[in-house]
């Protein structure tokens, strides 16, 4: 469970980094007038960035010191 946990996690902060990433590049379409959905991507992204280092600080880290408290 801890494993698939951080797999997903680290996942979604690869997903998190290319959506921002491309958002950024979307400057560079010739004939890109659409801020709105850049600026929405890189929320976004940065967004599920943020959320997936949040869940392996704190859920993660705290599963393993509870198993750790058990033994």
């Amino acid at each position: 469970m801890e494993k698939k946990l951080r797999n997903w996690t680290n996942a979604m902060s690869i997903v998190g980094i290319t959506i921002s990433l491309l958002s950024i590049f979307m400057t560079y379409i010739p004939g890109f007038t659409m801020r709105f959905i850049q600026t929405s991507l890189a929320a976004s992204g940065v967004t599920l960035t943020v959320i997936s280092l949040l869940l392996k600080l704190f859920v993660i880290n705290n599963k393993q010191k509870s198993i750790e408290q058990e033994f």
